[in-house]
């Protein structure tokens, strides 16, 4: 049986792979649908390829989700407080 990490934990990890691994442009959010609670972790232009290995669902006992905008997406509609 696996343990859910909080919100919390499972958010500064996917920050921390983010900023020491990937190095790309992106947001976290935290999102619902019909299956549930989720992480949402968005891109510029593509899905970096580190991303698709290393922020794999289920991730942390959570479904993550990966998606890609185009490019300026982010700044102009999710400004960076510092941290994706």
């Amino acid at each position: 049986m696996w343990n859910k990490q909080t919100e919390t934990q499972v958010k500064e990890e996917i920050h921390e792979i983010c900023i020491s691994e990937i190095d790309e442009e992106y947001r976290v959010f935290l999102s619902s649908d019909d299956g549930g609670t989720h992480f949402v972790v968005w891109f510029e232009e593509t899905i970096p390829e580190k991303a698709k290995i290393l922020l794999s669902s289920p991730f942390k006992g959570w479904r993550l989700l990966k998606v890609s905008c185009p490019d300026g997406y982010l700044n102009a509609y999710f400004p960076s407080s510092g941290m994706g």
